[in-house]
């Protein structure tokens, strides 16, 4: 991540940058949603608190998510039982989804073996990586508890990220940054 700021940038010029990002996506400009979306990943990417008991980076928008309740209004919802697959590794993705309860594994394959690399739960958003460059799903998702899902389909995504665009488009290129990344290291892992 550090290619993302001029050579010789401190780690609190990076901070700062990825503080002003959130701002910016926290005041509308995606939708509240997508903003969710967007500041969930870049937690995880920049110093949310994690199980190590790193300092997390507060925002409003992270705060509205973690109270478990989507931001704006969703066009559906699904309910998926204890063990159900939500989406398969290399599924294409049209959609992702707010877990408003409940707890869901992701995990990646690895020749013969699943590799789980998160356990999230009320608040987070799975599945969106595939909303923002069109790739198939990198990862599995499967609900560990009953899980109730809004979801948040690609074409309402894709119109706030086209106005993103229009506005912002070093914000938007980081977004695409971010997500090729993010794919990346899955593929290494």
């Amino acid at each position: 991540m550090t290619g993302l700021l001029p050579k010789g940038s401190s780690r609190q010029d990076f901070v700062r940058a990825v503080n002003d990002l959130r701002q910016r996506l926290g005041s509308g400009a995606l939708g509240e949603e997508a903003g969710a979306l967007i500041s969930k990943k870049l937690d995880r990417l920049f110093g949310d608190k994690d199980k190590q008991g790193k300092k997390s980076l507060e925002t409003p928008v992270k705060k509205a998510a973690e109270r478990g309740k989507p931001a704006a209004k969703t066009i559906d919802q699904r309910v998926c039982r204890a063990g159900n697959v939500i989406f398969q590794e290399g599924d294409p993705g049209d959609e992702a989804f707010f877990i408003t309860s409940g707890e869901v594994e992701i995990s990646l394959k690895s020749g013969d073996r699943d590799i789980i690399i998160a356990t999230v739960g009320r608040g987070d958003i799975i599945g969106e990586m595939a909303l923002i460059d069109d790739q198939p799903r990198m990862a599995t998702a499967k609900a560990l508890t009953d899980t109730t899902l809004s979801i948040i389909p690609q074409e309402a995504f894709k119109k706030r990220l086209g106005r993103l665009a229009e506005e912002d488009r070093i914000i938007h290129r980081l977004l695409e940054i971010f997500v090729d990344r993010l794919r990346n290291q899955a593929r290494n892992l």
